[in-house]
């Protein structure tokens, strides 16, 4: 017998499947860095101002005083702080205010008639003060054609010449204005003027 061989065909065997390339992953940008904020300088404080000396209360009126006292005019000694060193002072006698630190006032003049000057003007007189620097000193002086005694912290005496003013002269020096005569005769012609300031 003769042999016959049988020739069975084999399918292919299918290639596997390509797998799909990987997709690409987007780079991850950093935040951007921010640099730190560079601290202010400390700002200095002012300097604290001394305290004053305390010491054991002392009343350095005590020496002070009799300075005070020898100025002219006469003035007076306070101490605020007796605990504080070098505040007192000398002051002028009212009514000027003016002081000095552990001397006496230079200068403590003061015109009073700058103040009294209405007590001599309201009789028609003239105020003087013949010592600023001293209190109390104001006068009221006659003028003229009056004629009188000065009056030291008060009117003045006046008298006017014999005349209409001698008469009549009371109607002007009531408002505080002198009497001229124009005739120096009673004869009714007088005339009130204003005074000028002194």
């Amino acid at each position: 017998l003769g042999c016959v061989a049988v020739y069975t065909p084999v399918p292919p065997t299918p290639a596997p499947p390509t797998p799909a390339p990987p997709t690409p992953t987007p780079p991850t940008q950093a935040p951007p860095t921010t640099a730190p904020a560079t601290p202010a300088p400390p700002t200095a404080a002012p300097p604290t101002p001394a305290p004053p000396t305390l010491v054991p209360a002392v009343d350095e009126c005590g020496v002070l005083a009799s300075v005070c006292a020898a100025a002219v005019p006469a003035q007076t000694c306070q101490d605020p702080d007796e605990r504080v060193v070098g505040d007192a002072y000398c002051r002028c006698p009212p009514p000027v205010a003016a002081t000095q630190v552990g001397a006496a006032v230079g200068n403590c003049d003061y015109d009073e008639c700058s103040t009294q000057s209405v007590a001599c003007a309201q009789v028609g007189q003239d105020c003087q003060d013949p010592d600023p620097a001293a209190p109390d000193t104001w006068e009221c002086h006659c003028v003229p054609p009056q004629t009188g005694t000065k009056g030291h912290l008060a009117a003045a005496v006046c008298v006017y010449p014999e005349g209409d003013c001698d008469a009549f002269g009371f109607v002007c020096s009531g408002m505080g204005q002198a009497c001229q005569d124009v005739g120096k005769q009673y004869d009714g012609a007088f005339e009130c003027t204003c005074i000028a300031p002194a």
